[in-house]
């Protein structure tokens, strides 16, 4: 198969992935959303927006290929807000909690949700992966993201005086300019020898984390929601090792 034949393979899984999320009943419902799905879906919005500079890093220092490094680091650059204007994720994440009414109580309670915890762990994990897999994973994330972003917001628009800054944005930025990158990067490691089957795999397991993320966001914790695709991948540090971890990435990131 020619490169510019995976190239498009691995383009239409995202694509065909994507509808399935923008297809899915309970993304179709979203305005009928409970408030208990609506809190459970913006607190893990915020934490994962605590860890992701961090996890950015990490994987920009463990990337080899050039491009899917310079794509981190685009990354990186939006998630902290480094363009004149502009407002880090962080903050913008916060904003949208606590303007639907949740306290910075619960925002730090997340830290410790079982759930999270699994997708730090498995989140960190990938930056050992190899370019291959970490690229596959993170482009069909990026993509999965702003189509979620997208359909979840009629859920939030009819809660007066909530902010979508961290929504609205995230649907340009994550279709586009953050999974164009990450796919022009697969397209670079391809060219350099590669290995096809790793970006697949790479791209089946961010379908497999969105729709289980989907599930816990419809139903909360259980075995069910708990689990990861990524199999010996998860398998990054013990529980109390990651709650270490998400105390001094609390710490370093204050809340503007």
């Amino acid at each position: 198969m020619q490169i510019q034949d995976q190239v498009q393979n691995i383009q239409r899984m995202i694509s065909d992935g994507a509808q399935t999320i923008r297809e899915h009943p309970f993304m179709q419902t979203a305005s009928d959303w409970t408030a208990g799905q609506r809190a459970r879906y913006a607190l893990y919005q915020f934490v994962t927006a605590m860890v992701w500079p961090a996890f950015l890093s990490t994987a920009s220092a463990a990337a080899q290929n050039p491009k899917l490094k310079k794509a981190l680091r685009l990354n990186a650059a939006g998630e902290a807000g480094a363009e004149e204007g502009s407002v880090g994720h962080t903050a913008l994440a916060y904003r949208f909690c606590s303007s639907q009414g949740l306290t910075d109580g619960q925002m730090v309670g997340e830290l410790t949700n079982p759930r999270f915890l699994e997708s730090v762990g498995e989140m960190f994990a990938i930056t050992a992966a190899g370019d291959e897999f970490m690229a596959g994973r993170l482009c069909s994330s990026e993509a999965f993201a702003g189509v979620m972003f997208e359909e979840a917001q009629p859920a939030f628009s009819q809660i007066v005086g909530c902010d979508l800054t961290y929504m609205t944005e995230h649907v340009e930025v994550d279709n586009d300019e953050h999974s164009a990158a990450l796919l022009d990067a697969i397209e670079d490691i391809l060219s350099g020898g590669g290995s096809y089957d790793e970006v697949v795999r790479g791209v089946n397991a961010g379908i497999a984390l969105r729709r289980a993320y989907l599930e816990y966001i419809r139903v909360g914790n259980n075995p069910s929601t708990h689990t990861l695709a990524c199999g010996p991948l998860c398998s990054h540090g013990s529980r109390d090792d990651i709650k270490e971890l998400m105390a001094e990435i609390f710490s370093s990131q204050p809340i503007e």
